[in-house]
């Protein structure tokens, strides 16, 4: 899954320097802004993607210490 997402960041920041470039080519105002709105969309949902991304790793990792820790003894009862 980490690589897939890896895909989507790289691509939605691919799309957002294309909408830029178009932005600053633009003629009239109206079409410039329209891309620097989609440049901007894009960049928030590769940093969406980014925060999944750190998220799966995270939860990876615990996954990963909590089956290295030995196990936990059994509790003794205070009367024993």
């Amino acid at each position: 899954m980490l690589q897939k997402l890896s895909e989507h960041i790289a691509t939605a920041l691919e799309r957002a320097a294309a909408a830029d470039q178009r932005a600053r080519a633009a003629a009239e105002p109206e079409y410039r802004l329209d891309n620097e709105r989609m440049a901007e969309s894009w960049r928030l949902l590769a940093h969406r993607f980014q925060y999944v991304e750190s998220l799966e790793k995270f939860l990876i990792d615990s996954k990963l210490r909590r089956n290295l820790l030995p196990p936990e003894a059994p509790k003794k009862h205070p009367w024993e």
